[in-house]
């Protein structure tokens, strides 16, 4: 049975993509605004980031420990894209069907989701998994000493330099931090790095004051709206998801039924809601509640978890039955298969 501990971490991984999300698309007045202003809309953004590398450092966790060969990581990646397609395609169908516009581009994108990478985590996702057998085993084989220099050294080109600027090794978000967040998981697991909860609870609170006090600064400076947000990336959330883990990691372990099952369909939270085609409009049409920027911090905030916790359960249960019907469909194929 899997281990709830970090079952439920990736349930709230999911969550904090969709929080994020809240803070991203709403659409705000942005202009003239306060310190308290901007940090109450946007108050959410570093945990998208957050939410992305909890989830890859799950991943790392559990899959670092062995070298799967190539043939697993083609079949796990087959997996994450055949769930990708089957949302991706449906979604923009459904889409077409019922605001009757057609965009090329679009339809394009949703039915070659990696190729034209409709969704960046999962291009950049599958990419890390497709190289695993070589990752794992260059892991396995280098010295601690070894190990920690290629941590410092990939940490500061993916997580310190594109928060300022230089992305020549890596934007922002892609493939490359992720796989820095790989590694920093497979270290953790490899020597079973453990910290005092006093010191992870205090980097995790700076790091989240750090960026509320960066982005305050960046929006003064006159930068543009789009990019105050420039350290909810890299090391900052790092260092937030890191020290959850790491906190998470050391708690006991217990299992739960309910957890586990909706863990195993909360990946299709991100699939819905950050589908190219519906993304935006879930905030700016469906939930939009930007008319209340003006009201206490505390109720806004309130607003947007209760948005998104609801984003979760219906994803979730949309994907419960989705697994349903598939099945039913996959035993009528077997019953037919066999009369033939």
């Amino acid at each position: 049975m899997r281990d709830s501990r970090f079952e439920v971490t990736r349930i709230f991984a999911m969550l904090f993509v969709v929080l994020a999300h809240f803070s991203l698309y709403e659409p705000w007045k942005t202009s003239g605004l306060s310190v308290l202003g901007l940090t109450q809309i946007y108050f959410y953004r570093p945990f998208g980031q957050i939410g992305v590398y909890l989830f890859v450092l799950i991943s790392a966790y559990f899959m670092s420990t062995k070298i799967p060969t190539l043939k697993q990581s083609i079949s796990r990646s087959k997996k994450v894209w055949l769930e990708t397609f089957f949302y991706s395609t449906v979604i923009v169908l459904i889409y077409t069907l019922v605001t009757k516009d057609i965009h090329p581009r679009l339809i394009l994108t949703s039915f070659f989701p990696f190729f034209l990478n409709a969704y960046w985590f999962v291009t950049a996702y599958i990419m890390l998994v497709l190289l695993l057998p070589f990752v794992n085993k260059l892991l396995s084989t280098i010295s601690k000493k070894e190990y920690q220099y290629l941590l410092l050294l990939s940490s500061i080109f993916t997580l310190i330099l594109p928060p300022i600027f230089n992305t020549v090794a890596s934007d922002t978000h892609g493939f490359l931090i992720l796989f820095t967040i790989y590694l920093i998981g497979a270290y953790l697991k490899k020597y079973n790095v453990t910290i005092r909860s006093k010191w992870l609870f205090i980097s995790m609170f700076l790091s989240l004051v750090a960026f509320y006090i960066s982005m305050n600064l960046l929006y003064r400076l006159g930068v543009n709206f789009s990019r105050v947000d420039t350290f909810g990336y890299g090391v900052l959330p790092a260092i937030f998801a890191v020290s959850l883990f790491i906190l998470i990691k050391q708690r006991k372990p217990f299992h739960s039924r309910i957890i586990n099952l909706m863990a195993g369909n909360v990946f299709s939270v991100y699939l819905i809601t950050v589908h190219p085609a519906i993304q935006s409009l879930i905030f700016t049409k469906i939930f939009n509640v930007a008319k209340i920027q003006g009201y206490h911090p505390p109720y806004l905030l309130a607003v947007g978890l209760v948005i998104a916790i609801f984003l979760v359960l219906v994803s979730c249960l949309i994907d419960s039955l989705r697994k349903i019907i598939f099945k039913m469909l996959h035993s009528v194929f077997l019953k037919f298969h066999i009369a033939n």
